[in-house]
């Protein structure tokens, strides 16, 4: 694969427009019937060295390839909100580029979005949810994960039914979230609301706040040695799974069922050595390729905002566990790892 640079400086800042588009297949049939043949697109994001961005990105060129695109990334390595989003207007400025698929995590992305859709770009706004009335005139389509509270509730559900599977009808559940304690929205207490209404047998502790890997260890190692009937622990947030792993590690109590966030290498190589149980994997992946699909759709003349329904693509979380077929099994992920370290390295 043949990678091409083009530099930018501008508010003595690096911009950077990364192609890398080599090896590209001929377009899909059926697909970019009206689109000319490695019409420029980008995939614009901070952080772009980032592992799970670059996951993203795979799953961005990748599709870019099949549908016979020029697939760019756009973005800084350091996130600097401000010049990243002056990184991509003037970058769409210096570089003809069609569409672009933007990750966008909050509001203040959206005037640099309309600035782009000034310039004649087609947006896909990735991977979380943006508001439809107030960005459908802006943004051609969202793509993005799926809802964490109804995830848990399915966590919740698969955690019973196999502590129900060993003969654990009763027990304590310990669960960590980094995230503000506050919001009765979050996660953490969609799991509780469900676990005490459906199963009351199992009784779920107050949660471990993870604001660091040391301390949610730690905190993790307490609430087992104070509940000596815990059965299960739920890790919400990537650095979870390992926090409980080595917990149950410490204090002895490998029989303990654990499920993590986040299909990490690290989790991964935590689930496939057995010191976890299940993975929940964010669909990165295909938020970058779905998001692709979506702007060649935009490219061809759809117009996906006339309903919600049409503008919106949520993507479901993934169970992942030893044994696992498709996007259940480890593998699944190691490979997405591999060809991006092999497409990003040259």
């Amino acid at each position: 694969m043949k990678r091409v640079s083009t530099a930018l400086l501008a508010a003595a800042q690096l911009i950077c427009l990364l192609c890398a588009c080599g090896g590209a297949s001929a377009p899909a049939a059926g697909a970019s019937q009206g689109v000319p043949e490695k019409t420029p697109v980008a995939f614009c994001t901070g952080a772009v060295n980032h592992p799970v961005r670059r996951i993203a990105q795979l799953g961005f060129l990748e599709a870019a390839d099949e549908l016979g695109y020029a697939g760019h990334i756009v973005g800084l390595e350091e996130i600097c909100i401000q010049e990243l989003y002056d990184c991509w207007e003037q970058s769409a400025e210096a570089y003809p580029i069609a569409g672009a698929v933007c990750w966008v995590d909050e509001a203040s992305a959206y005037e640099s979005l309309k600035r782009l859709h000034g310039m004649g770009v087609k947006i896909v706004a990735v991977p979380y949810r943006c508001e439809y009335m107030d960005t459908n005139h802006i943004i051609g389509a969202n793509v993005c994960l799926g809802d964490e509270s109804e995830t848990a509730v399915l966590v919740a559900e698969y955690i019973a039914g196999n502590l129900k599977g060993m003969n654990v009808e009763s027990g304590s559940i310990g669960i960590s979230y980094s995230g503000s304690s506050s919001d009765i929205y979050h996660p953490p207490y969609a799991f509780r609301e469900y676990m005490e209404a459906q199963y009351p047998e199992y009784r779920v502790l107050g949660p471990v706040w993870d604001a660091t890997p040391s301390v949610a260890k730690d905190e993790a190692v307490q609430k087992i040695e104070s509940n000596p009937d815990m059965a299960a622990a739920f890790g919400m947030r990537g650095g979870g799974a390992r926090a409980w792993a080595e917990a149950k590690s410490i204090t002895g109590r490998r029989d303990i069922f654990i499920v993590g966030y986040e299909s990490s290498k690290d989790n991964l190589d935590l689930l496939t050595a057995g010191e976890i149980d299940m993975l929940v994997s964010r669909p990165i992946y295909k938020t970058g390729y779905v998001g692709m699909t979506r702007l060649d759709e935009l490219l061809n003349g759809k117009e996906l905002n006339i309903s919600e329904a049409k503008w919106r693509t949520t993507l479901d979380m993934e169970f992942v566990y030893p044994g696992g077929a498709g996007v259940h099994d480890p593998a699944y992920y190691y490979d997405q790892y591999a060809r991006a370290e092999e497409r990003f390295s040259q």
